[in-house]
């Protein structure tokens, strides 16, 4: 190894050979569709509906959020598909060799918080659909400390000792998981579908007949733009996080070619499904169920699950079940296992990683966090997940200049040699990362709640509704401007 190499690495962090990588475009397919198929993209829909959109315009700010995802995505990915880097190390091109800790370090944060999240809506969906065979009062009375029944810690640690089999099992389990779920989670949601239908009295007619609320005489007239554009941000902020490491993915690749293309096809395929199921099932819910999109009560799968009764429960569990494991795993597993071992590459590696994410998942407690922020703690990782944005977009516009200047994967060991930037510090990606952050701190602050709404500019509120486009943007542009007036690696 390189005499001035920062640090030992792990094998599994550095980047792979061709004979190394055994993926096929069809695996990058379904990991993008299974991983669409969650919670929060249900949700989202579900809020666009009670923001006032009609159906198909939902729909289209979903379909459309994630196109525009997906380009950074295909710009990134091929970095990892061309040089087989992890996100780590890919990182240490734009950063430099140390200054990349930082953006490893906060993007393994946000991930261990969604991954115990996540972790727990699992495990209670497991608990429902327990509960749903064996009947009212199976899972048990609440137990001391922990405040969780028998039943739930039963199913919690089962659904996390299932997470850990997955990860153990490397980059090849995660990928005939994704084989699997894609398919499974798509006759899943078809059966939904179908159950919505048949109990739907009105037969999806109030879904076709409700148009929007910003049409002449109606309540938000003339206010369609002022909607629509925040929902499409967040409807493309969403993947943030994955848009930082979506090389772990690209590099298992044996062709590099056709990447973007199976990004896009599998991407596209499984948020207009879960948009469309989003619509369908909440529309029919309030049918079902006499109640209204007030509230979005009729928004929280769980909820709408709940009431199913014993088949329809099973089939939306099983569904909710398998779509936070495929997630969770790629999303929110990968990403902070790769980071954890580049921060303590001495100590850890892939299989030592992957145990420690499931400890500390389980150490966070993620059903009293939830039941202590009533919920406010999805507002504030989405909110963090748009913070890093400037980091995404810096890494995209770096990716976009190899182009033009290649990378070079074996100097990003080498503090002294171009990445090393100095001191092992590029100094202009912090600058550009604090410029796109900085204007955005104030709003996220008043979101959740740390700051009074009185005390937070209009203009600074609003602006945060753009949260991850504008974070993105400006990281990149800022990054662009600064790299062109500086030393560039290549040059060094």
């Amino acid at each position: 190894m390189n005499e001035h190499s920062t640090e030992p690495k792990p094998a599994d962090l550095l980047p792979l050979s061709p004979d190394e990588r055994t993926w096929d475009g069809r695996t990058i397919v379904c990991l993008w569709a299974a991983a669409a198929v969650c919670a929060p993209t249900y949700m989202l829909t579900a809020e666009m509906l009670d923001q006032g959109m009609s159906w198909w315009q939902a729909v289209l700010a979903v379909s459309l959020g994630s196109f525009l995802a997906w380009i950074p995505m295909a710009i990134i990915g091929r970095a990892g598909a061309v040089h087989g880097v992890a996100f780590p190390l890919l990182l240490r091109s734009s950063f430099g060799t140390r200054g990349a800790r930082l953006a490893v370090g906060l993007r393994s944060v946000a991930g261990v918080l969604w991954f115990s999240l996540q972790l727990w809506i699992g495990a209670h969906a497991l608990a429902l659909i327990g509960s749903s065979i064996l009947g009212p009062g199976s899972l048990g009375a609440p137990l001391p400390v922990i405040g969780l029944s028998p039943g739930e810690l039963v199913a919690l640690v089962a659904f996390a000792a299932l997470h850990l089999w997955v990860l153990q099992g490397g980059m090849t389990r995660i990928a005939t998981m994704v084989r699997i779920a894609a398919p499974a989670l798509g006759v899943l949601l078809g059966a939904v579908v179908l159950w919505a239908f048949v109990q739907d009295e009105k037969g999806f007619n109030t879904m076709w007949t409700s148009p929007s609320q910003f049409g002449e005489y109606k309540e938000l007239e003339g206010q369609f733009w002022q909607v629509f554009l925040p929902m499409l941000a967040a409807a493309t902020g969403v993947w943030t996080l994955l848009a930082i490491n979506i090389v772990d993915f690209t590099r298992q690749l044996a062709r590099p070619r056709g990447q973007a293309a199976a990004q896009l096809m599998g991407l596209m395929a499984g948020m207009t499904l879960v948009s469309l199921v989003g619509v369908t099932v909440t529309y029919a819910s309030t049918d079902i169920f006499g109640e209204t999109l007030d509230g979005l009560r009729m928004a929280d799968p769980v909820v709408v699950i709940q009431g199913m009764g014993w088949l329809g429960g099973l089939l939306g569990m099983t569904a909710l079940l398998l779509a936070s494991l495929s997630t969770n795993v790629t999303v929110h597993g990968v990403g902070p296992i790769y980071g954890m071992m580049s921060i303590w590459p001495a100590r850890l590696g892939w299989s030592s990683a992957a145990r420690l994410l499931a400890v500390l998942a389980l150490a966070l407690l993620p059903w009293k966090l939830l039941a202590a922020s009533g919920g406010g703690i999805y507002v504030g990782l989405v909110g963090l997940s748009y913070l890093l944005a400037p980091i995404a977009g810096i890494l995209c516009w770096d990716c976009w200049a190899m182009r033009r200047a290649p990378l070079q994967p074996d100097a990003l060991l080498d503090d002294a040699g171009p990445y090393g930037y100095g001191n092992g510090w590029n100094a202009r990606a912090v600058i550009a990362f604090l410029c796109a952050l900085v204007p955005l701190l104030p709003g996220f602050a008043e979101t959740v709640g740390l700051v009074g709404d009185e005390s937070i500019p209009d203009a600074l509120e609003e602006l945060y509704r753009y949260a991850a486009p504008f974070g993105f943007v400006v990281g990149a542009v800022v990054f662009a401007i600064l790299q062109r007036f500086g030393r560039s690696p290549d040059s060094a």
